[in-house]
């Protein structure tokens, strides 16, 4: 391998991917998701595209048992 010196890093061009809304949402707004990791994904992504908000996450159960749960983006309290 050979080492280059003085190579300039690319611009990113922005936000792509499946949790790129992420970054869109604003205090109070939720979304519905159907697993912990789909949960676990997009709570990290919340958290990342805002330093100053938090993520709450509640669980709900319908009649026939189906598992969903919410995520919202809130704004943090110091």
């Amino acid at each position: 391998m050979k080492i280059e010196k003085n190579i300039p890093i690319p611009k990113v061009r922005g936000r792509k991917g499946k949790y790129a809304f992420a970054y869109d949402m604003e205090f109070g707004d939720s979304v519905l998701v159907h697993d912990d990791v789909e949960k676990q994904k997009l709570s990290a992504h919340i958290r990342y595209s805002d330093s100053n908000c938090r993520v709450v996450v509640r669980t709900f159960e319908d009649d026939e048992g189906n598992k969903s749960i919410r995520v919202w983006k809130v704004k943090k309290v110091d």
